[in-house]
């Protein structure tokens, strides 16, 4: 028997998948082929039809589109925005890398918001608790990382190719989280029928 699947879990997975796109740099002859601005949309529309759901997720969903519009620099000047490599670039790109990540960050939060508004709702007690732990850690990574970014500029390089690669890896397994977190979202929603 072939069963519906429910539109939320839709936009979850959509997020999921816009995650990927936003995490993953393939590039073939110098152009990235999961461009961000693309993954950025994928969660605009995901967060469009969760947004009648909370109003962290409509939040959110503004939050995508200045992203779709601020990601737009890298397909256009193949700006990688990378911890590895923000040292090298010019000083608007840079600047431009730091406030796409603070946008993401926000993204990400509101997301959160919505995420344990949702397993509130349907008394996902293990879930909510997870999606909490999960949020504390992607915020103590990242915004740790943007205050001590500014600093990273004026360091030495050898602090900064030393330091720089460990926080890429602790946001990297942030991200991750969130990810998976999106797909057991989406599983949740299939598998208890909780819409």
């Amino acid at each position: 028997m072939i069963g519906i699947t429910p539109p939320l879990s839709n936009a979850f997975r959509r997020i999921g998948w816009g995650l990927v796109f936003i995490l993953l740099d393939l590039y073939i002859v110098g152009l990235d082929i999961l461009p961000d601005f693309i993954g950025y949309i994928m969660i605009a529309l995901a967060l469009r039809d969760l947004s009648r759901k909370h109003d962290s997720f409509v939040r959110a969903k503004w939050v995508a589109f200045v992203l779709i519009v601020g990601s737009l620099p890298e397909v256009i000047q193949g700006a990688q925005i990378s911890f590895l490599n923000l040292l090298d670039k010019p000083l608007q790109l840079s600047f431009l890398s730091v406030v796409v990540l603070m946008l993401h960050t926000l993204l990400v939060y509101w997301i959160f918001q919505g995420l344990i508004a949702i397993a509130w709702v349907h008394e996902l007690r293990e879930l909510r608790h997870t999606t909490a732990m999960r949020r504390a850690f992607y915020l103590i990574v990242n915004v740790s990382i943007l205050i001590f970014l500014p600093f990273v500029l004026n360091a030495p390089d050898v602090l900064a190719v030393s330091v720089l690669p460990f926080c890429g890896l602790l946001s990297l397994l942030a991200e991750f989280l969130l990810l998976r977190l999106a797909y057991r979202y989406a599983k949740e929603y299939i598998n208890e029928a909780k819409v």
